[in-house]
């Protein structure tokens, strides 16, 4: 880069540029050490009424693999349980006895298609390598009559 160059260039030469660093350094592990979740955040998805729990799963799924893109890589399954026990605590009142949402969960961490925030971009995609509907082609050969 030319402007970077140009800067270090015109550096006065008392200041050590290898030994430069930021006030505050960013380490992905110090957020997963604060939460144990990995940066997932798992709150918005919790029960707050009966029978919701399959939804709600399913997008709690979306975030983890929203954040696993993001972070360029996966979660480890220790992750995984801790996200699935706080989500499964906050949600204790509304989860049936005996049912094993932790199984279903990892389950629909398989089935997501589309991480959580991705959702207009992955549609986009898909509509650019797709013909459009006959429908659609009628009308745009008529020309618009509106």
């Amino acid at each position: 880069m030319k402007l970077a160059e140009s800067w270090i260039e015109d550096t006065p030469t008392g200041v050590a540029l290898e030994d430069f660093h930021d006030e505050v350094e960013e380490v992905d592990e110090v957020d997963e050490a604060e939460d144990g979740c990995g940066g997932v955040v798992w709150q918005p998805y919790v029960l707050r009424k009966p029978n919701t729990s399959n939804k709600q799963l399913h997008e709690l799924a979306r975030e983890v693999r929203g954040v696993e893109k993001r972070r360029g890589r996966r979660l480890t399954v220790s992750h995984y349980k801790r996200t699935f026990d706080r989500w499964a605590f906050a949600s204790r009142q509304f989860l049936k006895p005996g049912h094993d949402y932790f199984t279903e969960f990892l389950a629909k961490l398989d089935c997501v298609m589309v991480p959580k925030g991705e959702t207009l971009q992955a549609a986009f995609d898909r509509a650019k390598r797709r013909e459009p509907p006959p429908k659609v082609l009628i009308v745009r050969n008529q020309g618009c009559a509106y």
